[in-house]
């Protein structure tokens, strides 16, 4: 899923799921000018952030992404 991540879309969808603008800004200097590499570095870090995973976690990112209009992502994580 990273990798269907356009380069203004990831930014996006991390500020959906709580992450502060300096995270976000870390990801992007840790991973220069590679936005497949911090698309995956930002779903990483909030999965970690999460512990265990509930279905309601799962139910945000689904939400967060149709918020992009990228329900073509969603749909493949609406079964989980």
């Amino acid at each position: 899923m990273a990798s269907d991540l356009k380069e203004g879309e990831w930014p996006k969808l991390a500020f959906d799921l709580d992450f502060r603008k300096s995270e976000i800004r870390q990801i992007k200097m840790a991973h220069p000018q590679q936005v497949k590499e911090q698309a995956y570095s930002m779903l990483v870090k909030w999965r970690q952030s999460l512990g265990t995973i509930q279905r309601s976690d799962v139910a945000i990112l689904v939400q967060s992404l149709k918020n992009l209009n990228r329900s073509d992502l969603a749909v493949n994580l609406e079964d989980i």
